[in-house]
């Protein structure tokens, strides 16, 4: 959870709130509320600021500190098949590790997966951006 933390510190500059609140709060060093979290990966999945295969894989990793994981799982399941398909896929010092043609094989092979569940996961990130919108901004 901490490197989710920073992770949304430097995308967003937000540690737990979002709007005007943001920059001190980010200072603060605030935990971020799993849906709240969901909701802000939601909105930047849809905003194009992370690659499809990065939204649902720290979707699916967030969702899984929900009391209803289950439940989650089955109502947004393309998150799951996009993570599913591209877990595999090395990370960090591993990827730039890897020799650039084979970057270049694994990078086809990513967004051949996100192609094919564009629609399916964009879909899933409205429906789940709109329903935690008013509960988000309740928190607040």
């Amino acid at each position: 959870m901490r490197a989710f933390r920073q992770w949304l510190r430097r995308c967003f500059g937000i540690g737990g709130v979002v709007g005007a609140e943001a920059p001190a709060a980010a200072g603060r060093g605030e935990l971020v509320e799993p849906r709240k979290a969901l909701y802000l990966l939601a909105e930047a999945l849809l905003a194009e600021r992370m690659t499809l295969t990065e939204g649902c894989l720290r979707i699916c990793a967030v969702a899984g500190q929900l009391p209803d994981a289950e439940r989650f799982r089955a109502q947004y399941e393309a998150f799951y098949l996009v993570a599913a398909a591209t877990a595999h896929l090395p990370i960090l010092d591993a990827w730039r590790a890897l020799p650039p043609a084979e970057q270049r094989r694994l990078t086809r092979e990513r967004l051949a997966v996100e192609a094919r569940h564009r629609e399916a996961v964009e879909a899933a990130a409205r429906r789940l951006r709109d329903a935690l919108r008013r509960e988000v901004y309740r928190l607040d």
